[in-house]
């Protein structure tokens, strides 16, 4: 069997993969590429609510809209500091496909605002 029928079978039977030495280099790729899309999606969209503070009518809904802004950029800075974890514990690698080349132009997790890792309570 495979090793990427191998990985695919450990999914099916509800195995979770934690750690990058159970993914092929495929999957991985895949993953922190979604990981990054995820991230900066939560960075853009709450910028985009940032226009919106001064055009709430009253000052509570200022606050609502303020407060969508922090939850926006805290799911990013959580998704940033993801990605740096899984890039300090192991070296990501691109497949030799034409995405190859998006995964060298991908912004390192370290240099993307709000990129600290989460903190423990």
């Amino acid at each position: 069997m495979s090793e990427h029928a191998q990985m695919m079978a450990r999914i099916e039977r509800g195995e979770r993969l934690e750690a990058a030495e159970e993914m092929t280099a495929e999957y991985r790729d895949a993953l922190v590429h979604l990981m990054t899309m995820q991230a900066d999606s939560e960075l853009a969209g709450g910028y985009g609510y940032v226009p919106l503070i001064q055009k709430a009518p009253t000052v509570e809904e200022k606050h609502v809209v303020a407060q969508i802004v922090k939850y926006e950029l805290r799911h990013a800075a959580v998704m940033y500091g993801l990605l740096r974890i899984s890039a300090s514990t192991s070296t990501p690698t691109c497949a030799a496909t034409t995405r190859s080349s998006r995964c060298a132009s991908r912004p390192t997790p370290t240099s993307a605002p709000g990129a600290s890792p989460p903190t423990s309570a």
